[in-house]
């Protein structure tokens, strides 16, 4: 098992090293030189930036309002976000607080890993540019301060047993989660409207408290905090020149990612331990690492890796309305901490997804679960529907 670890640590820190690399492809005046001003001297504030994300059985929304500059020639964005759900969400810890992974006589994992949540979430912040992309006319560097407020309320599900209500997880029955978060974040991704392809590197890297005194124990407790890390890069391998009217014809992008949580304090709420969370809130080691069940490997640390090729067919009509093909390779690690690891999944697959507006990524994927099955006795998983949109 320690050689293992061992390999696994070498493979994450080559993405990370490759990863690193990618903004050289960019040309030298993307970046201020020393002696250059930090803002653009030609600079325009944008007025609005509206962000949706649709869910299965609910939907949320934040609103990005760009006000008078703080610093001449750097954004200053005010941010607003709500949204809500209603409908399952899943559970994979068995009455002992152990992984639950299958096997187990007296569980069902089509029915007892699931149980109804009511959720609604809130929040707000400010983010402030630091430096400027002359490439892609936005901040190239900013300081973000947010706050994040989350209201769940859990119910039993008919004639099920479920493994929430088995156990005496702290929030089983609902919470109330208030949250600050502070960090530093790089930005030189640029798109390319008509091919869909992305070029360079998002860098992020964040502090989270949920203490006690701030309003995280009126409804279950909380009292906790966050480090977060992610690095994304993009690099085009081929484009054909779009048809007329700009519709895309054929083209090729590879992405990567590396995202890494360390949870700390003496109260941590499951749903807590089940996602990364940063600037944005995405899924934890199961669903990062696609094949694995959602939420499964709750560990305090956590930290996943992905390489995927993205091939994107001639848009349908419209040249907001694109599919496309990918492979994915996706792994991940768990544990107490980033020395002590617990376990080491990987897994590979195939999709097929459609574009629509940059906004709702429809995917069909085919995974491969490498060292291990789903609670269900698989590791080959046909069909999967997700509405998600890339990373």
């Amino acid at each position: 098992m320690s050689r293992c670890f061992r390999i696994t640590q070498l493979i994450f820190a080559s993405i990370f090293f490759l990863l690193s690399a990618l903004p050289a492809v960019s040309q030298a005046s993307l970046r201020p030189s020393p002696s250059a001003p930090l803002g653009d001297p030609d600079y325009q504030s944008p007025e609005l930036d509206l962000r949706a994300s649709p869910k299965f059985w609910g939907a949320s929304a934040s609103l990005g309002l760009f006000g008078t500059p703080i610093i001449d020639g750097l954004d200053t964005e005010y941010w607003l976000e709500a949204g809500g759900v209603l409908g399952k969400a899943p559970y994979y810890r068995t009455e002992d607080d152990e992984y639950y992974t299958g096997g187990i006589e007296g569980i069902d994992p089509a029915k007892d890993t699931a149980y109804q949540r009511f959720s609604l979430f809130w929040g707000g912040g400010i983010a402030q540019g630091l430096a400027w992309n002359r490439r892609t006319g936005r901040n190239l560097a900013e300081a973000f301060l947010l706050y994040r407020g989350r209201f769940q309320q859990h119910s039993d599900l008919p004639g099920e047993d479920e493994l929430i209500f088995r156990s005496d997880v702290p929030g089983k029955n609902g919470f109330t989660i208030n949250t600050l978060l502070t960090g530093l974040s790089y930005h030189d991704v640029s798109a390319n409207p008509r091919t869909k392809t992305y070029l360079g590197l998002y860098g992020e890297f964040s502090v989270g408290f949920a203490p006690l005194w701030f309003f995280n124990g009126l409804y279950g407790e909380a009292d906790f905090q966050r480090i977060h890390s992610r690095i994304e890069g993009y690099l085009p391998l081929f484009e054909l020149e779009p048809r007329s009217g700009g519709l895309n014809m054929l083209s090729m992008y590879a992405a990567g990612r590396f995202v890494a949580d360390q949870l700390m304090g003496p109260q941590i709420p499951f749903v807590a331990r089940q996602v990364f969370a940063g600037r944005s809130v995405t899924s934890g080691l199961g669903g990062a690492v696609r094949g694995l069940d959602q939420s499964v490997y709750d560990a305090p640390f956590k930290a996943a890796a992905s390489a995927e090729v993205r091939l994107n067919l001639p848009a349908l009509g419209h040249r907001e309305v694109v599919p496309g093909l990918l492979i994915y390779y996706d792994m991940g690690i768990y544990g107490s901490s980033p020395i002590q690891p617990e376990g080491f999944v990987h897994s590979t697959g195939s999709g097929a997804y459609v574009n629509f507006f940059d906004y709702v990524i429809f995917h069909v994927y085919l995974h491969w679960y490498l060292n291990g099955t789903n609670a269900e006795g698989k590791s080959f998983i046909p069909f999967t529907i997700a509405f998600s949109h890339h990373f």
